[in-house]
């Protein structure tokens, strides 16, 4: 049964974030790194070349909110050849603007966009990944041959174990760059016109960002506070890419909402769209709350089993990070349930439908449950597997989910099933101890 808990405890204050192993910088690093400081000093111009990976929402956006910047020449790599004709007949001409709520509009300039990498890739000091989680890796081994020493890559957001990706996919450049990522999206955001135009719908207040290497913070401090003033958004830096895994609130609001609403769906066509986040009821509430708890008693054995070597404050429950990430834009705070029902960055967002004869029909095919699962609560369950961590209820929603969307992870509560190799859980990797995770 879940239990009708209607918010989880408040965790303890937010520790120093400098636990990683502390690894020098090489001269790239430090080169790209004073160009970050150079901007945050207050330089007035600058060449900086960036990278934005993808088309699609955030891609968007970030192409706007950069483009906007005299520090950045902005291109664009999209595989796909009608996304690329677009950027190249609007963006590079009259820019793309981007309408944020309560800042107004930003309009940025495009320099060119390619479905090839070697075109836009060398020489890029940025390279922001604004795609699925589930074409992080296939782009990172595409773009691979052709990153420059010292570049910043990133993805927005990382998901479940970014860094093992990269470091699977990038071979030796790895050692030349300097990954991050974030938590979350900063934004809730949709295109307008492609090419052109895109909306903010709402901001979040704080997101948490990890970077590797970071010694001594030298590293996560000038990044969070360059791509926090682009991005319009305090970012918080946090230890580790395990604790970027766990904190992803995603891979719980997206797979439990769903899970919530459908499964005990009779299959009937529903007449119109009904809403996501303002739809969450009691019995959502309760399997989101149930999910966050889990969560957090993962990170607890976490911290336990590696004798607290590593920070993993930034793992809040599901409604601290709600309040915070959302700070005045909630009008009722006083349960999970209304924290969603009446936050205004929600609001009119529906369920991912597709249309039926008499209406609409649940999109199970939908990244809800195609990202968040694979990339998202499948390795957070994974990690919990490696603790002897007892899961129920993510263990039932990541059951049901991978009967929708046709995959097999989780066989009699282990870590085997034949769609396994396709996620980045732990157990993918060869991984049986969690000391191997901190990468």
């Amino acid at each position: 049964m879940f239990s009708s808990v209607g918010r989880v405890a408040t965790r303890g204050m937010r520790m120093p974030f400098a636990r990683q192993p502390v690894r020098n910088l090489t001269n790239a690093q430090g080169d790209t790194l004073a160009e970050f400081k150079a901007i945050n000093a207050g330089a007035p111009k600058g060449d900086m070349q960036v990278t934005i990976c993808g088309g699609g929402n955030a891609a968007h956006v970030c192409a706007g909110l950069l483009g906007a910047r005299s520090h950045f020449n902005v291109n664009i790599y999209t595989p796909l050849a009608n996304e690329v004709k677009s950027f190249n007949e609007y963006a590079t001409a009259d820019g793309v603007t981007v309408s944020v709520a309560g800042r107004g509009d930003v309009t940025g300039q495009v320099t060119h966009a390619s479905q090839s990498p070697a075109d836009v890739i060398p020489g890029s000091k940025l390279i922001i990944l604004t795609l699925p989680a589930f074409a992080h890796e296939s782009v990172l081994a595409d773009i691979a041959p052709f990153v420059s020493p010292g570049a910043v890559i990133g993805a927005l957001p990382a998901r479940s174990f970014f860094d093992l990706a990269c470091a699977d996919k990038l071979g030796d450049k790895l050692k030349e760059s300097i990954i991050f990522g974030l938590q979350t999206l900063p934004w809730a955001c949709r295109i307008n016109e492609f090419g052109k135009s895109a909306t903010v719908l709402g901001t979040k207040a704080d997101v948490d960002i990890c970077t590797t290497p970071n010694p001594n913070n030298e590293v996560v401090e000038p990044v969070a506070e360059v791509l926090g003033d682009v991005f319009g958004l305090k970012l918080s830096g946090i230890d580790n890419f395990t604790a970027i895994t766990l904190a992803n609130t995603g891979q719980l609001i997206h797979p439990g909402i769903m899970y919530g609403r459908w499964a005990s769906w009779d299959g009937a066509v529903l007449g119109e769209k009904p809403l996501f986040y303002q739809g969450v009821d009691e019995f959502t509430q309760e399997v989101l709350t149930d999910m966050s708890s889990e969560v957090l008693a993962i990170t607890d054995a976490l911290v336990e089993a590696t004798n607290g070597k590593f920070d993993m404050s930034a793992v809040a429950s599901l409604y601290d990070w709600l309040t915070r990430s959302y700070a005045g834009q909630i009008a009722d705070e006083s349960s999970l349930k209304s924290a969603f029902n009446t936050n205004a960055a929600y609001q009119g967002l529906t369920h991912p439908m597709i249309e039926a004869e008499g209406g609409y029909l649940p999109d199970f095919q939908a990244r809800y449950l195609t990202e968040d699962v694979p990339y998202g609560i499948v390795g957070t369950c994974g990690i919990g597997k490696l603790l002897g961590v007892d899961t129920p209820t993510i263990d039932k929603v990541v059951v049901w989910a991978q009967t929708q969307i046709g995959r097999e992870y989780l066989v009699d509560g282990k870590m085997t099933g034949a769609d396994v190799a396709s996620t980045r859980v732990p157990q993918r990797y060869g991984m049986t101890k969690v000391e191997e995770i901190f990468v």
